[in-house]
């Protein structure tokens, strides 16, 4: 039988850890001041035609809110660029590398990632790979971008996610990292699921 996740503790529990852990590898500097990332990344991408015919009809007529405005700044970014990306129903954008052939990924689970943050101009910003040190959290406890989009590949298995920022850190930013209303990109790879 599984253990229930008592989620106030356990939301608190992984706030405190991620602060000391920003605070750790920032180490007070601001993004600018940090050691840049030497990652090579490239977005897969498709003739424009293509994209065009697949992400015309993602696009909302007459947005009524800021995540729908999000939304289509997000579907305009893969057009303009013939990024090779899917949508799932509820608004997330990904291109699974690599499926994995591991256990399923559900909510709850406790996983080990290894990632890299960009953001749309394909600028890391952060990145477990380079500091060796995998990411260890409970799925649900991290980003709604991460929460949808993890389960979509098995342990193993390595995914693009595009997230809009209502998905992401919203108008609230991240620190020094994520500016107010940004759209990320994360290239992650499940390492693990760790059975409690």
């Amino acid at each position: 039988m599984r253990p229930r996740i008592k989620t106030g503790l356990l939301l608190l529990t992984i706030l405190v850890g991620l602060s000391f852990y920003l605070s750790v590898i920032g180490c007070g500097q601001s993004k600018s001041e940090q050691e840049p990332l030497e990652e090579d990344f490239v977005m897969p991408s498709i003739a424009e035609e293509v994209v065009i015919t697949r992400c015309a009809p993602w696009l909302i007529d007459n947005p009524e809110d800021s995540s729908e405005v999000q939304h289509n700044e997000v579907v305009n970014l893969i057009i303009d660029h013939h990024w090779d990306l899917q949508q799932t129903s509820n608004g997330l954008f990904y291109k699974i590398l690599k499926p994995g052939d591991g256990s399923s990924i559900a909510w709850g689970d406790r996983l080990k990632v290894d990632y890299t943050g960009y953001d749309t101009d394909l600028q890391a910003f952060q990145s477990s790979r380079q500091r060796g040190q995998p990411f260890t959290f409970y799925l649900g406890n991290v980003i709604q971008g991460w929460n949808d989009g993890l389960p979509l590949i098995k342990v193993g298995g390595r995914i693009i996610l595009l997230v809009p920022a209502y998905k992401g850190y919203s108008s609230k930013g991240f620190g020094s990292l994520v500016k107010p209303d940004q759209h990320l990109i994360f290239d992650i790879e499940v390492l693990e699921k760790i059975e409690e």
